[in-house]
């Protein structure tokens, strides 16, 4: 017998049923959640295996699951079954005639769509159910291909709804959340390409690696069309703020820009600039608005060897700018 930790304490399982199935993360976090808030358990002690199989195999903790009732038809043999074998909503599949769907809703056996592909490779808003038999699974590479197609034909599968709906396009200097199954980072706009799907960002940083960057020039973190957005909510802004704060930074919303978390000396204070004349000069903080417009152009500097690093890149760059070809009569 093994025994699994629940938030209601312990629960023993059976061997027979642990060893039925080969666990293997099969569906993401939205698609558990989906399957969860649509399906109820007939005992508590159902609700509880299924509580500690997504807690063992880390895709819900606590918090995250939805609230339960009890009487259901759903036993907890159904639910792992479904997560080793069964499709989940945002799934790709392939009907009898060879066409893709996507999946809206499902259970073990039967399964809901809200779009399907034509043969002139024109995605459509349909709704229809099939036996589950009746749908066969695409493989990764095909189901990637396939949502970048959806997406630019601007659609995407809304995971609260559970239907197709409008891609959604981040603007220039928004804050976003972006996701590709359970692959979800955090991030400001800097640029995006509706053509080629290109995506610039100042900043990023990811849950699951915790990987963070800032260098202002972020490039080839996300995609516009294998990732789907949506605006930062107060949480995640807070959660991105902290992480760059732990590196020293913070995003300046106002400016645009990555800079550190001190970056005007206090009142009396020095600090350096480059003047007209191309020379560092040193200055006091008097809360002027002359020190203010240095800061927000960038030309302000806490540290004088950092002022004269920037002093010869900006001398070397207006060296090379006479160099370029002249425009002649």
């Amino acid at each position: 017998m093994l025994t699994f930790a629940s938030k209601n304490g312990f629960t023993t399982v059976s061997n027979i049923i642990l060893t039925t199935y080969i666990f293997q993360l099969m569906k993401t976090k939205k698609q558990v959640q989906a399957y969860l808030q649509a399906h109820n358990f007939a005992t508590a002690s159902d609700l509880e295996l299924v509580i500690a199989f997504c807690q063992q195999k880390r895709i819900l903790t606590p918090k995250e699951f939805p609230t339960f009732t009890t009487p259901g038809p759903d036993k907890a043999q159904t639910f792992i079954e479904w997560f080793e074998h069964g499709f989940g909503c945002g799934d790709i599949a392939t009907n009898n005639t060879g066409n893709c769907v996507l999946i809206s809703n499902n259970d073990l056996n039967k399964v809901e769509i809200c779009a399907y592909r034509g043969d002139n490779g024109i995605w459509k808003k349909k709704k229809a159910s099939y036996q589950a038999s009746a749908l066969s699974p695409v493989d990764s590479e095909t189901a990637t291909n396939m949502i970048i197609e959806f997406g630019r034909q601007d659609l995407e599968f809304d995971y609260e709804e559970l239907t197709a709906k409008k891609k959604y396009i981040p603007a220039i200097n928004e804050r976003i959340e972006f996701s590709k199954g359970d692959h979800i980072g955090l991030g400001v706009v800097r640029s995006v390409d509706v053509k080629s799907g290109e995506m610039e960002l100042y900043c990023y940083f990811w849950y699951d690696t915790k990987e963070i960057g800032h260098n202002m020039h972020e490039k080839n973190i996300c995609d516009l069309y294998s990732y789907q957005y949506s605006e930062q909510t107060v949480v995640a802004t807070r959660r991105m703020n902290r992480e760059l704060n732990k590196l020293g930074k913070v995003w300046n919303d106002k400016l645009h820009r990555i800079e550190p978390v001190v970056s005007k000396a206090v009142k009396g204070e020095r600090y350096w600039y480059i003047n007209d004349k191309m020379k560092l000069v040193q200055d006091k903080e008097k809360d002027t608005p002359t020190s203010h417009f240095r800061y927000i152009g960038g030309n302000y500097f806490l540290d004088y060897d950092e002022a004269l690093e920037y002093l010869n890149k900006l001398n070397e760059i207006l060296r090379d700018r006479l160099a370029k070809p002249t425009k002649i009569g």
